[in-house]
């Protein structure tokens, strides 16, 4: 949004527009990441369970990032998926690391605190998230569980292994998909390739039904 508007619309064209590369896909984080210039999330009541402080109309979203994605989505002949990527769930809902709760960094082997009520909560978020999105007439195609899910960066960051996360899956983030966003897939991983096949076979011999497929990094 520094750029002069006739280099965006430009900029825009080429990469969605009819004499462009038609890109048909794209990908948002949930919450701030790794790109972000500010950590932020859209609830940062400590222990709000019921989500009672969330803000519905993701603010910070509609300056910048909601508009580009509107713009994009004009100049479409295609439709656009989506894929929506937690980096971090709010710091409240993670384990601390050297007694401190934030969005940067993650404990390990797991970074969401093991918690039922954290879980379902978070599960909850995402469900929320997509909804926003929805009603600023951005539709969300699938969501992934976490960003680099192996990798307890110094940014943004929350740490699954691939058991960790089917359960998160199977029991709170899939049930809950299923109810709000029945057209919603869920992809697993998240990461880079090389251990692709390892998770793969995970989700395959425990997924109850709510996995719809695999995303990888290079």
């Amino acid at each position: 949004f520094k750029l002069p508007d006739l280099i965006q619309d430009k900029f825009l064209e080429l990469y969605f527009g009819d004499d462009g590369i038609k890109m048909s896909m794209g990908r948002i984080s949930i919450n701030s990441c790794d790109f972000s210039i500010e950590t932020y999330s859209f609830d940062d009541v400590k222990d709000d369970f019921d989500l009672l402080s969330f803000d519905d109309k993701v603010t910070h979203d509609t300056k910048e990032i909601i508009p580009l994605l509107q713009r994009a989505m004009g100049l479409s002949s295609l439709p656009i998926r989506l894929v929506a990527s937690p980096w971090s769930p709010p710091a409240w809902m993670k384990e601390p690391v050297d007694g401190i709760q934030s969005m940067t960094g993650s404990a390990m082997p797991a970074g969401l605190i093991n918690d039922p009520k954290i879980h379902q909560s978070w599960a909850k978020y995402i469900s929320k998230f997509v909804s926003a999105y929805n009603n600023y007439d951005v539709p969300i195609w699938a969501v992934t569980p976490q960003n680099e899910p192996e990798f307890p960066a110094p940014w943004e960051a929350c740490a699954f292994n691939a058991s960790t996360e089917l359960d998160f899956i199977n029991n709170f983030l899939g049930p809950t998909l299923d109810q709000d966003h029945p057209d919603l897939l869920i992809l697993a991983f998240d990461h880079n390739k090389d251990h692709l096949g390892y998770w793969t076979e995970t989700m395959v011999n425990g997924d109850k039904g709510y996995v719809d497929g695999m995303a990888f990094h290079w």
